[in-house]
């Protein structure tokens, strides 16, 4: 009995001694303490390296689309080049570098002239792996667009600061505008008026006062009001030197189409040139109609490789139910992307009138002057159709697009490779 009291005595003892248990506390609370620690700098080593894989991805979808505008066509190889650059070499260590062009995601998903670029990386857990064996993956993704018509291009461009109705459109037309953009940079509260029925599918409707719908109009696109103005990318320009006079009063009404050669130096019409029936050509150059008009009536046509076309001293442009008009810009030199130009110095209107096949390719461009597009297909659609004036009307079918690259079109709310997302 003596032996079970004693033993019983320092069981009482033993239970009752609180010799270490602040020791104990400590412990157990620096264990938490390290745990938070830990999962800290796991949380700061994630963050930087989501940091570092976005900034990759970044500047990967930039280079692809800097040389997705040069013309490459491996934009794979160009974005991994710049991942490796970072530290992110594809096939180690678990690195994936995908390239999309179009984007497959996002705002800009099929639009061709934008490139997606998704890095993956595993993420690296260090306490968190206690918790979490297998750390999350890290992702970083960028989109970029090469400038070629995506992003805010404009191919349909109103450059007057203030006008009421800077752009109009009447009755029933459709205007496609295939990856890019109508640009009003007018502030007035009516900047834009739409009456009838409209049907405008755009990448982007960028308008820096307000618009006002007047029946059944539908504006398929992303509509901004507010906008900022954008820049007239020719406004530098210098109307190349001329004199002379080629031809005075030309009339073609019959017989054997002529064929214009401008040659070093420009072709000048003095006081127009009017084609009322047949076909007229013009080869590459600059040819220059001082006063009067250029008219095209009735079923006449006209075909123009590599040329400008400058209106001034008050001439005027008018192509009155042309059948067939295409006609291309020179690429290089001091009228490069320009197919026409009215001299901002002269007045004098611009009207297309109801062709059954108008076709451009470059800048129709009158940046004092109103630009009218009447009846049926006015304008049908070319790879790069730009088409600026101070105020324009448009009663007619337009289709444009700028796909620009190498025609010497310069472009209108984009111009540069830039990121989008």
């Amino acid at each position: 009995m003596s032996g079970r009291r004693a033993l019983g005595k320092k069981l009482r003892r033993l239970a009752g001694d609180e010799d270490g248990a602040t020791l104990v506390t400590v412990g157990l609370l620096l264990v938490v303490l390290l745990s938070f620690v830990g999962l800290g700098l796991d949380l700061g080593i994630a963050y930087t390296s989501k940091r570092a894989t976005q900034n990759a991805a970044d500047s990967a979808a930039l280079s692809a689309a800097v040389a997705s505008a040069a013309g490459a066509t491996d934009l794979t190889a160009e974005a991994q080049a710049v991942a490796v650059q970072y530290g992110l070499t594809p096939g180690v260590g678990g690195v994936i570098v995908t390239v999309n062009s179009p984007p497959l995601s996002g705002l800009h998903v099929g639009d061709p002239t934008s490139v997606e670029v998704v890095i993956n990386r595993p993420g690296m857990g260090f306490f968190s792996s206690l918790f979490q064996p297998k750390a999350s993956a890290i992702v970083g993704r960028a989109v970029a667009t090469n400038g070629q018509g995506a992003g805010g291009s404009g191919c349909l461009v109103a450059l007057d600061p203030t006008a009421q109705q800077a752009v109009l459109f009447n009755g029933i037309p459709t205007v496609n505008l295939v990856n890019c953009s109508l640009d009003d940079n007018s502030s007035n509260k009516t900047a834009l008026l739409a009456n009838g029925g409209v049907t405008v599918n755009a990448f982007g409707i960028n308008v820096v006062g307000g618009i006002l719908k007047n029946g059944t109009v539908n504006l398929n696109a992303n509509v901004v009001t507010g906008a900022t103005p954008v820049s007239d990318p020719y406004a530098n320009d210098q109307i190349p030197a001329y004199s002379g006079c080629n031809q005075t009063n030309a009339v073609i009404n019959s017989g054997a189409p002529p064929a214009y050669q401008a040659g070093a130096t420009p072709y000048v019409f003095c006081n127009g040139l009017i084609v009322n029936g047949g076909s007229v050509s013009f080869g590459p150059g600059v040819y220059v109609i001082n006063g009067g008009s250029f008219t095209l009536n009735g079923s006449s046509s006209a075909t123009a490789n590599n040329a400008t076309f400058i209106l001034t001293n008050g001439a005027q442009l008018n192509f009155n139910s042309a059948t067939n008009v295409t006609m291309s810009a020179p690429t290089s030199g001091p009228t490069a992307g320009l197919v026409i130009w009215m001299d901002p110095k002269s007045t004098g209107g611009v009207t297309l009138n109801a062709g059954s096949n108008q076709k451009y390719t470059g800048a129709i461009y009158a940046p004092n002057r109103q630009l009218t597009l009447n009846g049926g297909t006015t304008v049908v659609n070319s790879a790069c159709t730009q088409i600026i004036a101070d105020t324009m009307i448009i009663n007619g079918n337009v289709a444009l697009q700028t796909n620009c690259g190498g025609t010497g079109v310069r472009l209108v709310g984009a111009g540069a490779p830039k990121l989008v997302e």
